[in-house]
């Protein structure tokens, strides 16, 4: 699985990046991905390229956020089969996690659009942990919202416990919140929501 993270996957990912923001060194972007990249493990790669995203995008967030945002593809369908094509927006969702969680806003904003391409319940997280009573109700919103992705990302992105992801140690202590959200997704029409 990996080997998406590939010279191909991050030439394409440039051309999107510069597509919507003509100032994008592409070819600095690509040169800096490409770095060391193949002694990375799955993960690692995704990591290492939003990392090179930061330094490539706009330095604000917001901005960089709006590039990302303008860059992505159509939405997938709600069925829960998160391919290798998606994957290719993991760095996105970890740009977000590490550079975002000063501009709550953006990263909520920008969150929401990837998680109907991939998942953001990894960067989630983080927002979950520093901003808990502000996320946690932005979950709620979510719970209610009319796309099934945002949906899941309400139920996915609250469970204490996720692999590949740290654990969210304030709702392990009080489950009650988890178990209130739950409540509202448990006769979902979705399946891929209600799993």
């Amino acid at each position: 699985m990996k080997d998406i993270f590939s010279l191909a996957l991050i030439c394409e990912i440039a051309a999107e990046f510069r597509a919507v923001d003509i100032s994008f060194d592409a070819d600095a972007f690509i040169a800096r991905s490409m770095e060391g990249l193949n002694k990375l493990e799955l993960t690692g790669r995704a990591a290492h390229i939003a990392d090179a995203m930061r330094v490539y995008l706009p330095a604000r967030f917001a901005e960089a956020a709006a590039v990302i945002e303008a860059s992505l593809g159509p939405e997938l369908p709600p069925t829960g089969k998160i391919g290798g094509a998606a994957l290719r927006y993991m760095p996105h969702v970890l740009f977000v996690r590490k550079y975002g969680l000063d501009d709550y806003e953006a990263a909520m904003r920008v969150q929401a659009e990837l998680t109907k391409r991939f998942t953001a319940e990894f960067s989630i997280r983080a927002f979950l942990v520093k901003y808990p009573e502000r996320a946690y109700e932005q979950m709620l919103v979510w719970a209610d919202d009319d796309n099934a992705h945002l949906r899941r990302l309400a139920s996915e992105g609250m469970r204490p416990r996720l692999p590949w992801a740290p654990r969210l140690r304030t709702f392990q202590h009080n489950p009650h919140p988890v178990i209130e959200l739950l409540e509202r997704l448990r006769d979902d029409p979705v399946p891929y929501v209600r799993r």
